[in-house]
């Protein structure tokens, strides 16, 4: 059984509590669903379900389903809250790879702005380096063989409340808050 991350922290005026509230249920539904699907599972991450999905036979899409929704939604949560830019190795690698932060802010704004529909903007890690890239729906990043960083939700109960049909704003404030503790952590641990 997997237990849920907890969320001890306001964002506003950046992301209301009512909006984060109502996000977070949103998580834990997902969550309760996956545990009730796994059962007796030895996994104890939804990366590890996600790796492993193969050895699932019975419920195998729906697991699929629910093990991305969580690791996404844990990801995003874990990369919110206080403005922490990246440092490090992965500070530079992105230095190396757009020229500079700020470019790859720009980027990645671009790349999500992008986005049809419902998914997550994602900075990647692969064999060949770093990569932006939207996903839809639930599709996680480790499916297709990369090492997720960094996500931000794209999904309409991430920003309606606050923002309406202002995809675009809701991304630019998120930057106030991106915090990259752990995508400098995941870098480093995978380089």
């Amino acid at each position: 059984m997997l237990n849920p991350i907890k969320i001890n922290k306001s964002l506003e005026p950046i992301i209301s509590d009512e909006a984060l509230k109502y996000h977070y249920n949103y998580y834990l539904n997902a969550l309760n669903k996956l545990n009730q699907l796994i059962g007796s599972s030895s996994f104890k991450s939804a990366d590890a379900i996600i790796a492993n999905i193969a050895t699932f036979n019975d419920n195998r899409d729906d697991i699929l389903y629910y093990a991305s929704s969580v690791k996404n939604h844990e990801m995003y949560f874990n990369n919110i809250g206080n403005l922490n830019k990246p440092s490090g190795k992965l500070l530079d690698k992105i230095n190396s790879t757009y020229e500079s932060y700020d470019n790859f802010k720009a980027e990645f704004k671009k790349t999500a702005s992008k986005l049809v529909g419902s998914g997550y903007t994602y900075l990647v890690m692969d064999k060949n380096g770093l990569k932006i890239i939207n996903t839809s729906n639930e599709d996680n990043p480790i499916t297709y063989g990369f090492i997720p960083l960094f996500n931000i939700d794209l999904f309409e109960h991430a920003y309606f409340l606050d923002y309406h049909n202002n995809r675009n704003d809701y991304i630019d404030a998120l930057f106030s808050i991106a915090d990259f503790t752990n995508a400098n952590e995941i870098y480093k641990q995978n380089q």
